[in-house]
């Protein structure tokens, strides 16, 4: 897969966890805001049923202090919780032990009717629930029960209080289905803003991996160009010397066969004179300089074949005692006349897997920066330049070292 690809892929991978961690940003924040908003109505319906237990308990004080009868006073305290209401529409409401509704702030005609076995649409016996937190101390009670001229039944939550002087259940309510639509509000913003946040992270993310692709592709290019670069100038430099060293073994080997095309005829007339020994020998020893400079000819030309191969995008196996034989070779006229090669190679090094063409590349550097430095020491020629190969724990060595000045300071610590 391309680089481009995988950047690109990242990048949207990115946006789009940004934008999956909003939605679940915007699920636990609803849920810790449904949590907050249902013990502040939990809260707020137990104030006000303790409001109205102290109003209930206020009237019984008054008929015991003898100011009206007990009846009147139960009366007015209903007449009294009856009117009350909280954030418009929220009431209050009374029932005794056995159900009757004694107050109902909306509907007074539920008044009378026993409500001790009522269930909500979910078969909830609230009433009976309602009833045992009362005399418990107090407590709330979840239930669906419908809005105030509405036959549609909501969720709702009731804080229920015991006056035992008169045995009634003291409650007061609030509609929870406000709450639901606060969530989805909520829900909905933090949808519409995580949405937003991943369309702006795509596009940036997308803008910045075309520009990191872009600059990488770039680079990549740069390294290339200037790689072949190299190598063509170094192969360049090369040619005029391979010439050189092709042509002159060449040059002995048609010096070689013109005498042996001139003596020849000569020898076949007289191979049976005294003389023929010694011309047969000459003749011998001009074609045996004719197949040495033969094999010269061949290794100069595969070491180049070698050498200059063009490098592949994978690595392969090197001999590294070829790779350093072959660079010698072909750059053997600009090292003969300046300093003697003493290659101590090890024997049956193993092969590595490495860029072969780089690999050629940076021998030849160094040899020919080797050469540069010999020539640039003032001293007598030939120097000399030694070039050892040898395997240490698993690891293969090369070793080049020559007797020029060698590296300024300053340039090692660049280096190194």
């Amino acid at each position: 897969m391309r680089l481009s690809v995988l950047v690109q892929s990242f990048s949207f991978r990115l946006a789009a966890l940004c934008g999956l961690g909003l939605f679940l940003l915007a699920i636990i924040s609803g849920s810790m805001i449904k949590e907050l908003l249902e013990n502040d109505n939990i809260e707020l319906t137990k104030a006000e049923a303790e409001t109205a237990l102290s109003i209930v308990a206020g009237f019984d004080r008054r008929a015991k202090n003898g100011e009206f009868s007990l009846e009147e006073a139960q009366q007015r305290a209903r007449n009294t919780l009856r009117i009350i209401r909280f954030r418009g529409n929220d009431y209050l409401f009374v029932m005794n032990l056995n159900g009757i509704l004694l107050v109902h702030g909306t509907n007074h005609q539920l008044e009378g009717n026993n409500t001790g076995h009522e269930t909500d649409p979910f078969g909830f016996d609230f009433p009976q629930a309602m009833i045992a937190q009362a005399k418990a101390g107090g407590g709330h009670t979840h239930y669906y029960f419908p809005r105030p001229g509405s036959g549609v039944p909501v969720r709702k939550v009731s804080y229920n209080l015991y006056y035992e002087p008169w045995g009634w259940i003291v409650g007061a309510g609030i509609y929870d289905d406000d709450i639901e639509a606060v969530i989805w509000k909520v829900m909905r913003t933090f949808s519409m803003i995580a949405g937003g946040v991943f369309v702006g992270v795509s596009v940036l993310a997308y803008l910045a991996s075309r520009q990191l692709v872009e600059a990488m592709d770039g680079k990549r290019r740069a390294e290339h160009e200037a790689l072949q670069a190299s190598k063509l100038a170094s192969i360049g430099q090369l040619a005029a010397g391979i010439a050189h060293e092709i042509n002159t073994p060449a040059q002995y080997v048609g010096d070689n066969l013109h005498f042996l095309k001139d003596e020849l005829p000569g020898l076949l007339k007289t191979c049976k004179e005294p003389e023929s020994a010694s011309l047969s020998k000459d003749a011998l020893d001009a074609v045996s300089d004719a197949m040495e400079g033969v094999g010269r000819i061949s290794k100069i030309v595969n070491s180049m074949k070698e050498f200059s191969r063009p490098g592949t995008n994978e690595m392969t196996c090197a001999d590294i005692n070829r790779s350093l034989d072959d660079t010698l070779t072909v750059s053997q006229n600009f090292w003969k006349d300046v300093a003697g090669i003493e290659c101590r190679f090890a024997p049956a090094l193993p092969s590595i897997t490495c860029y072969a063409s780089e690999i050629n590349q940076v021998f030849l550097s160094l040899i020919l920066n080797a050469v540069e430095a010999i020539k640039a020491s003032g001293k007598i020629l030939p120097g000399r330049i030694v070039i050892e190969t040898f395997e240490n724990e698993g690891d293969v060595v090369v070793r080049i070292s020559d007797n020029g000045p060698g590296i300024p300071e300053e340039l090692r610590e660049r280096i190194f």
